[in-house]
């Protein structure tokens, strides 16, 4: 067993009711184009038993009544969810917002300037660690959440968010080199 085993052990409490509110929480800071969704509603949610990020999104309004929030405060947070999908977002920043350990905004465009959104949940470790700036500690720790969080990320994409796609490096220089002034000799 290597150090990402023990790493690995030792942040995997996905039981954890302080975790699991966590990263609801986190998502919805991250994604900073939403506002409703503090620590007292996502206790709430959590209360009502919401796990997950996906969940709320399939909220409606008389569901949220029906877990003790007001009918004006319900409507406003069915508002919210409903901009939060119609609003581009960058998919690098959508990405981030599930806190996938050692992918934070940085490595998620990294990561996304390499491979597509629609590709990296196809990737193996190997795959990311080739990337430059993954090593093979920080690929496995990217790859095992990626795999957890697909069937989450699959269920809001499905539910119309708007991703704005992060350029591919062959689409930069593919840019770069249409863009580069021709010299006479």
């Amino acid at each position: 067993r290597g150090l990402g085993d023990v790493y690995k052990r030792q942040l995997n409490h996905e039981s954890c009711p302080d975790q699991i509110r966590g990263k609801i929480i986190y998502f919805f800071r991250i994604l900073a184009n939403n506002d409703g969704f503090g620590q007292a509603t996502i206790q709430k949610l959590y209360d009502q038993g919401v796990r997950q990020v996906s969940d709320i999104y399939l909220l409606n309004k008389t569901q949220l009544i029906s877990m003790g929030f007001g009918e004006k405060t319900s409507q406003n947070l069915i508002d919210q969810l409903i901009r939060s999908r119609q609003e581009i977002i960058e998919d690098w920043r959508f990405l981030a917002a599930f806190g996938v350990q050692r992918l934070g905004m940085g490595n998620c465009e990294n990561l996304l300037r390499n491979y597509s959104v629609e590709k990296i949940f196809d990737l193996s470790v190997k795959d990311i660690s080739n990337i430059n700036g993954f090593a093979e500690i920080t690929a496995e720790l990217i790859f095992d959440g990626l795999t957890l969080i697909k069937p989450q990320y699959e269920v809001l994409i499905s539910g119309g968010f708007e991703l704005e796609q992060t350029l591919l490096k062959t689409e930069i220089l593919s840019l770069i080199h249409i863009s580069e002034p021709t010299r006479p000799y």
